[in-house]
């Protein structure tokens, strides 16, 4: 069952976020308009589309929200949950993602479905906060496929991840501070939008140069 809206109130209460940051976080995704015409989708499917996918991606932001304010805490064992709640959290990522869910990170590493989710719950990624002050999507589209959707935008991450040094086992802090470019595919299962595969590139701002694709033969 999905979340209700007094269950994400008390998401954001444990956050400490707004509704505000959420919706930074999530943002407006417009739905590409010529992708509705070229693929006689519409509008009615692809707005009903838009608000299942933002509401997944507002679902799944505020469960990580909570896990990044635990490890974050001055105490983060007094304020762990219980392995009851943990379960249900669990339980709201299963919905959200897709049993076959991959994430190509923007570090080149496949990702499975069970590791993102172990990671959410973790807090392994720790943000300064959301929305704008710390994940913000920006510059975003949503192309509408019937029961198939993808978004393409930019992430504006000021986050820290826990990584591990593969030769040493040594634990370290990863900086995530740096604009991501993300492309995110969700389908239709069962009557319900699900996340099933999403790609990160972490853009290289100082770059002075791109690919001649425009050049003369």
């Amino acid at each position: 069952m999905p979340m209700t809206d007094e269950e994400r109130r008390a998401y954001r209460q444990r956050a400490d976020v707004t509704q505000e940051q959420i919706d930074e976080t999530v943002g407006e995704l417009p739905i590409h308009e010529p992708t509705l015409r070229e693929r006689s989708v519409a509008r009615d499917d692809a707005e009903r589309a838009r608000e299942a996918i933002r509401q997944v991606l507002a679902d799944a932001a505020l469960i990580s929200a909570k896990y990044s304010a635990i490890a974050q805490a001055d105490d983060p064992e007094a304020a762990a949950v219980g392995p009851d709640e943990l379960e249900v959290d669990r339980r709201y990522l299963d919905e959200l993602f897709a049993d076959e869910y991959t994430l190509f990170n923007a570090c080149g590493d496949v990702v499975t479905k069970a590791q993102v989710q172990d990671a959410m719950l973790k807090g392994l990624i720790r943000f300064d906060g959301l929305g704008r002050a710390g994940f913000e999507a920006v510059n975003q589209s949503l192309r509408v496929y019937g029961d198939t959707a993808v978004v393409t935008g930019d992430w504006r991450l000021r986050a820290r991840g826990e990584a591990t040094k593969v030769e040493t086992g040594e634990e370290f802090e990863y900086d995530l501070n740096a604009p991501h470019r993300i492309t995110n595919t969700y389908y239709l299962h069962n009557n319900r939008w699900q996340a099933a595969h999403s790609q990160m590139t972490r853009l290289q701002v100082d770059r002075n140069w791109t690919f001649a694709l425009n050049a003369d033969a």
